[in-house]
């Protein structure tokens, strides 16, 4: 039950972006690098700058609804070492990516999947399966100092390929 709401608290997030007076802080502190094990996805959400709410494997910690004007990312931090952030999905569309770590396709475990489609991304973003016209988009990512910073500007995020 708790993963289901997880999965509609990110789909009702993720359709809305808080605007507040100013908008989104630009850069958002994730944390420090090693909160983020390599070959981890880890699904933050966060109002106007301030964490409020992180899943680790699907699953949410501390929090059954996420506020109206949160702001939702993956966080993934790939197998090379390199940490990228992805949006889980079109902003203007109500169906939102989660990460699905106990999904099964082509052989491994752990995708993107949207619910209501059923197209599905890997860790990267990269559409890999149905419908879908392009990747997902990505936010500029940081490390400084030992800690992840995120972009989050409006003009910061990169849409992704056309497919």
């Amino acid at each position: 039950m708790r993963q289901a709401l997880g999965g509609l608290a990110i789909a009702l997030a993720a359709i809305v972006v808080a605007c507040g007076d100013g908008g989104v802080d630009e850069r958002f502190d994730a944390g420090p690098v090693e909160d983020f094990p390599v070959g981890s996805v880890t699904t933050i959400a966060h109002v106007g700058g301030a964490e409020i709410a992180r899943a680790v494997d699907g699953i949410w910690s501390g929090i059954d609804e996420l506020p109206e004007g949160s702001l939702v990312l993956h966080l993934v931090h790939g197998e090379g070492g390199e940490i990228w952030a992805l949006s889980p999905g079109d902003l203007r569309v109500s169906c939102a990516v989660p990460w699905q770590p106990n999904f099964h396709f082509e052989g491994e475990r752990g995708w993107f999947r949207k619910p209501c489609t059923g197209q599905t991304y890997d860790t990267t973003g990269r559409q890999v399966s149905g419908e879908a016209s392009r990747d997902l988009d990505r936010y500029p990512v940081e490390v400084r100092d030992g800690h992840v910073l995120v972009d989050l500007s409006e003009d910061a995020l990169i849409p992704g390929e056309v497919r």
